[in-house]
């Protein structure tokens, strides 16, 4: 069973439930331990809550103290960095009156800690300086590793503040999620005194797992992949841990099937009748993008007038760009650079087509979900994607959309003018 489009406009509220039950064990660990505690710290009403077949009466998880640890969260409104993270956070608190603190690299210029929508967000410094941090954020942490040295001087700095901050707020939280399975690890290694039920949610595996991400995954108290692709890839490095798949949420708010503008097209001078097709991610390797660019000919030559619109911004994007520029019909390509997620809403509203066109690159990486096609299918957008790691659980093929092998551009670009 895939990515289930019905369920994807609730699929937020569906992660938030599996974050709160996680297992049986959790429940009745967190239960025991702060019963008492919760008890006293319950608002009553008079109506009581619709149960939930995952989390019971949302009473009994009001005032919960939940803290995340991740290596990414939104730096600001309209920041492009992923908003996932904060999604889930926001929900926990809005739908069921959970505390929610989040503790996530500091930017510079950034406060060292705010409140976002009810979220309590505490950035930690990791360098002497703040305007020399640059591990995080960015083109995201496995590229500026690559990319820049001082990155790289910058890891140990990184996991020690990361831990000392976590250590700091165990005292205080009843629960701790992580996001990624670095800090998974860290928050397990800081959790060792104070044994806080853990949730580790991974998002992506690395090609090789090291000891300290099996000791990640092996003491969670329970681990949400966010596909079966993600699972299986654990699986195959006979790795012990608790876990099940719970498919990344949608901002159903954010992306639903409306009806078109025509600002979006407007801006970017696409004639209204002309078929637009959209993609976004960043411009790394294992998105694909060259290989779009690389079936770009024979879709901008198919007849009619089809543009292309790539949004998101990356360490290929210089070369990219000069791909772009040898393609007859190349002024119909447009590179529309990282884009807020209110900007992402408006192109999907007026997209013709989505396309995830992924790869596995050099180094075993690929896209782990794809998240960006349930959110296009959520716009009412059709989708073509890739027959690698997760896509084909978000696409469901002949139905959302089509999948086509991998690295061929011929087979893609038939897909796309069919």
């Amino acid at each position: 069973m895939g990515y289930d489009q019905q369920r994807a406009a609730g699929h937020v509220t569906e992660c938030t439930s599996r974050l709160l039950s996680c297992s049986s064990s959790i429940r009745a660990n967190v239960r025991d331990r702060l019963a008492p505690e919760l008890e006293r710290r319950r608002v009553p009403s008079n109506t009581e809550a619709q149960a939930d077949p995952h989390i019971g009466p949302a009473r009994s998880v009001r005032g919960l103290r939940v803290t995340f640890v991740t290596t990414t969260y939104p730096r600001f409104d309209g920041d492009h960095t992923p908003g996932f993270v904060a999604d889930l956070a926001e929900r926990l608190h809005a739908d069921h009156g959970i505390e929610v603190t989040v503790l996530a690299p500091h930017a510079h210029g950034l406060a060292r800690e705010e409140q976002v929508r009810g979220v309590t967000v505490r950035r930690f410094q990791y360098a002497v300086r703040s305007d020399r941090q640059c591990l995080a954020y960015g083109y995201g942490i496995p590229d500026n590793l690559r990319r820049l040295p001082r990155a790289r001087r910058q890891v140990p700095g990184l996991v020690g503040a990361m831990g000392w901050n976590v250590l700091r707020m165990l005292p205080k939280c009843d629960l701790v999620h992580a996001h990624w399975i670095e800090p998974g690890f860290i928050a397990s290694a800081a959790n060792t005194f104070w044994r806080r039920p853990l949730v580790l949610s991974v998002h992506s595996v690395p090609e090789e797992l090291k000891w300290f991400h099996r000791r990640a995954l092996g003491s969670a108290d329970r681990v949400l992949f966010t596909s079966r692709f993600a699972m299986g890839q654990v699986e195959r490095h006979r790795c012990r841990f608790r876990g099940e798949v719970c498919h990344q949420g949608i901002d159903e708010t954010r992306f639903n099937a409306r009806r078109e503008t025509g600002a979006v097209r407007a801006e970017m001078g696409v004639p209204a009748g002309a078929l637009l097709i959209v993609a976004v991610a960043r411009l790394i390797p294992f998105k694909g993008l060259d290989v779009l660019l690389k079936a770009a000919p024979a879709v901008l030559s198919a007849g009619g007038d089809t543009h292309i619109a790539i949004a998101g911004d990356g360490p290929l994007r210089v070369e990219l760009t000069a791909l772009a520029a040898t393609i007859p019909g190349g002024e119909r390509i447009h590179f529309l650079g990282a884009l807020p997620r209110a900007a992402v809403a408006g192109l999907m509203a007026d997209a013709d087509v989505f396309v995830n066109p992924g790869i596995v690159d050099p180094q075993g990486r690929t896209e782990t979900l794809g998240i960006v096609a349930a959110e296009a299918m959520a716009s009412g957008v059709p989708c073509v994607g890739s027959r690698v790691g997760g896509i084909p659980e978000v696409i469901d093929e002949g139905v959302t959309g089509l999948l086509v092998e991998p690295s061929r551009p011929g087979d893609l670009a038939e897909a796309l003018i069919a």
